[in-house]
């Protein structure tokens, strides 16, 4: 039995330094060679490429990454028009009664004072208040007095009205009027009196009911989060001499407080902070005068959009390198081939093989690259104009922007979409009649020789005597064909539609689907090393819960 166990014991610790000496063996080899004893390289018998069925997944950790919320602008700015106001305040002249008959004396042995009160209800908008007393019967002197200050003090004639004008300092909320009559000095057998028929407050009250007027502008989450200025212009109809200050407040904000240039378009700027997603109120008060208010837009400009960009690596070990004259043809590659099993609406080539129309740009909406097109509103669906095999628009479409074959730039069409809009703004502008390779423009302005293979037609010059070098015996690593590469993602699972550009080391593809899941195989788009997968939202924003890229063999 003893010898048993220790025979056993060595077995054990043979096999161990085996094992030790085989993962030192791999620890020491070049990456080249670790991964194609890892991966391998051939194919193995019976094993090919999968066209739909994924196969087994060899690299679960190539690329794993949670982009979150992409926000899309559909525009760099936005304006907010707003409906005209009109603003104004108005005086009224106000008449109260205080008194109809009141009477003070002052004798030897008789004195009679008397007090009034009055409340002033709107102190704010009350100005040229006077006060207006009578006298019915008139001897010695009269006092007044407002709130212990003398306002008058002298004789007053029997039947003439006389006005007393109110100080504003000296006048408050609730007010009281003081009177007496001065004594009879030496003549102690008379007594000086007056009896007052009419007191009467007379007073201009401003009625502020028409000095204000609000307005509303609805903001996006999208458009507050990425504003990077704001401005508000307006065109004010008022004469300068019979205005007050104007005031105008965002959100509680004041932005403005003085008096405008009347008959001309002003410009303010504001902190884009003081906007809030959703509602925002705009109010207008004018403090004294009319303003009648037109033209008023809010514009909010938006900050450049830096799209997010995700590096991932993949090993040599899964390249095989080739001529680039003996490269495969690919499905979605304008290299004059259909590939098998390609659809029409991914390749131009097989596109052409039918009698439909191509689009070298993605269409809005949902409709097709590939389709035939019979209506004229069909044309708008494509940007840069549908075309057949010979590159010819369909009858419907001719003449408009993206028909390469009328010599014709029409007004507002982009120089990437119309060949003659491109030479148009200059004959030393390059020209691809296909969409390049990295989905950027057809229309360049200058050309270097390593974008030469960009455009696989070729790039077309009315002028310029630049020329793309030949490349014939070049070699590139291409992916064998016994592996695919897996683009995936997994989105919020909002149903709504969700739409986008990505690129792949500069090749462009399009992404569209309403699900909370979409991927893509980018088999031609990769190389070996280092590869970039750039996301840019086309009409939707965008909640990316996980992108992964994957290694199926």
């Amino acid at each position: 039995m003893m010898r048993k166990a220790q025979s056993a014991s060595s077995a054990a610790v043979l096999v161990a330094l085996i094992g030790g000496f085989i993962v030192l063996y791999i620890l020491f080899l070049s990456p080249e060679m670790r991964d194609e004893l890892l991966y391998g390289t051939g194919t193995e018998p019976g094993t090919g490429p999968s066209t739909e069925t994924p196969g087994r997944i060899i690299n679960k950790t190539v690329f794993t990454e949670t982009p979150g919320r992409i926000d899309f602008l559909r525009f760099k700015e936005y304006d907010h028009p707003l409906p005209s106001v009109n603003i104004y305040t108005t005086k009224n002249a106000q008449v109260k009664t205080l008194a109809n008959n009141l009477y003070v004396k002052n004798g030897i042995f008789d004195r009679l004072d008397k007090n009034l009160s009055f409340v002033i209800e709107d102190m704010e908008n009350t100005d040229s208040v006077k006060l207006s007393i009578r006298a019915a019967k008139a001897r010695g002197r009269l006092s007044v007095f407002l709130n212990g200050n003398v306002i008058f003090d002298g004789e007053l004639s029997p039947g003439v009205s006389v006005p007393i004008t109110l100080s504003s300092s000296q006048l408050l909320e609730n007010n009281r009027l003081s009177f007496s009559v001065s004594d009879v000095g030496w003549m102690f057998w008379t007594t000086n009196e007056y009896e007052l028929d009419e007191i009467r407050l007379f007073f201009d009250l401003t009625d502020t009911s028409q000095q204000k007027a609000r307005n509303i502008f609805t903001v996006t989450e999208v458009e507050k989060f990425n504003a990077q200025s704001a401005s508000l212009k307006f065109f004010p109809d008022c004469n300068p001499k019979d205005v007050g200050v104007l005031t105008i407040d965002i959100n509680g904000n004041q932005v403005l407080s003085t008096i405008p240039d009347c008959g001309q378009l002003n410009r303010i700027e504001f902190s884009p902070s003081i906007i809030q997603a959703g509602d925002n109120r705009v109010i207008f008060n004018a403090k004294k005068g009319k303003y009648f208010i037109d033209q008023i837009n809010v514009n909010v400009k938006m900050k450049p959009m830096v799209y997010p960009v995700y590096y991932f690596d993949l090993p040599k070990s899964i390249f095989t390198t080739t001529k680039k004259d003996d490269r495969k043809e690919f499905c979605g590659s304008a290299d004059g081939i259909c590939p098998s099993n390609c659809d029409r609406n991914i390749d131009r080539d097989c596109c052409r093989e039918t009698s439909s129309y191509w689009c070298d740009v993605e269409p809005t909406g949902s409709y097709r690259r590939c389709t035939a097109v019979t209506k004229p509103e069909e044309c708008d669906f494509c940007p840069s104009g549908y075309e057949d095999r010979n590159g010819r628009p369909p009858k419907v479409c001719e003449d408009r922007c993206g028909d390469d074959t009328d010599n014709y730039c029409p007004a507002g069409c982009s120089k990437h979409y119309d060949k003659d809009c491109c030479w148009k703004d200059s004959e030393d502008n390059f020209w691809c009649d296909d969409l390049p390779r990295n989905g950027l423009s057809q229309c360049k302005s200058s050309l270097m020789p390593e974008e030469c293979d960009l455009c696989f037609t070729g790039w077309q010059s009315k002028r310029s005597s630049f020329t793309c070098p030949k490349t014939s015996g070049s070699t590139e690593d291409v992916l064998n064909s016994r592996y695919r590469i897996r683009l995936a993602f997994r989105f919020l699972d909002d149903g709504e539609r969700k739409t986008a550009k990505v690129f792949v080391n500069g090749y462009q593809f399009y992404m569209d689907t309403t699900g909370d899941q979409y991927h893509r195989y980018i088999d031609q788009y990769v190389e070996s090393g280092t590869n970039a997968v750039k996301i840019e939202p086309d009409q939707t924003v965008l909640d990316i819960r996980k992108m992964t890229v994957e290694i199926e063999e």
